[in-house]
């Protein structure tokens, strides 16, 4: 099964336990637990995919997640079952086709969001993104810090929520991020730790150790980076402190191979009062978001920020 570069770095130990479980069989390529993945199985998808089985397959431990998967399976009149905190999937299901509409990916503008947030009287609208609750996290905890957000919703039909987000910036308070926020936000927390360097006050993100196991330790790239940029910092297992000032300035970071953490560093550069901000090893944008870099462009003065190999 050959994959892209960014998942070529990522654990998979876990994908090939739960193929042995449901009846399945894969291998690490290389014999590590990395991707690529072999897979030995008569598998042939990766979306709505399982294997025939007596027993229905099950997830443990899965807690509250963003939910759109879930949802698309239901559509598509496949049977799901999600008690305490277990997904059980019955095998032996064929989906239905679906005529959907695919709104804008809230986790990508949400490095716009972040670009607007603390710039007072700043404004920048989001057209046509998906507005599924489960997906509001980001934009929950940006009001928390004060930022104006105004939604519109302009489609729902009980399964699918589309429409526009007004953002208008304003002075940042501290955030508190707590462990039962982070299944909701662990995507978000290298641009909210940016965030919090933009904020006056200590803001705290705990319960995210999972980032240490995400392609490098995303966890210690976060904090390296906030001090190249002059915020203090203190490091935890699981999370980090940030004695955030209102202020950054530019410096050489690196992405250290992640596209969120080169994304968030992107938007930093450009937040930073002072200073040209460069990002190494910033090639893995290729692959996850090839537009960010054109429309970084189209918002920035040219000479504060540069993506470079």
């Amino acid at each position: 099964m050959s994959l892209d570069m960014d998942l070529t770095v990522s654990p998979i130990g876990t994908v090939i336990g739960d193929m042995d479980l449901s009846g399945g069989k894969g291998i690490s390529q290389e014999g590590n637990s990395f991707a690529p993945l072999i897979d030995r199985t008569d598998l042939r998808g990766i979306c709505y995919a399982n294997r025939p089985a007596e027993e229905p397959p099950a997830g443990h431990g899965c807690g509250l997640r963003r939910d759109h998967t879930k949802g698309r399976m239901q559509a598509a009149e496949l049977s799901t079952d999600c008690p305490a905190q277990t997904v059980r999937v019955t095998g032996r299901q064929v989906p239905q086709c679906l005529d959907i509409g695919l709104p804008g990916d809230i986790s990508r503008g949400a490095f716009w969001m972040a670009l607007a947030a603390p710039q007072v009287g700043s404004r920048m609208i989001l057209r046509h993104i998906d507005l599924n609750p489960a997906r509001l996290s980001f934009v929950d905890t940006l009001l928390r810090m004060g930022v104006a957000i105004r939604e519109e919703v302009i489609f729902c039909d009980g399964k699918d929520w589309f429409g526009n987000l007004d953002i208008r910036g304003r002075s940042l308070r501290p955030i508190q991020i707590a462990p039962k926020d982070i299944p909701l936000l662990i995507d978000e927390i290298p641009l909210l730790a940016v965030l919090a360097g933009k904020a006056k006050g200590v803001s705290s993100i705990r319960g995210a150790s999972a980032l240490r196991t995400k392609k490098n330790d995303g966890i210690a790239a976060i904090v390296t980076n906030l001090k190249k940029m002059d915020v203090r910092v203190e490091e935890f297992s699981d999370g980090l402190a940030i004695c955030g000032t209102g202020h950054l300035r530019g410096a050489e970071l690196d992405s250290f191979g992640d596209h969120r953490i080169a994304m968030a560093f992107a938007i930093a550069g450009l937040l930073a009062e002072e200073n040209m901000t460069v990002i190494r090893n910033a090639e893995c944008l290729v692959m996850s978001y090839p537009d960010f870099q054109p429309g970084l462009l189209k918002l920035m003065d040219r000479s504060s920020c540069v993506l470079g190999a």
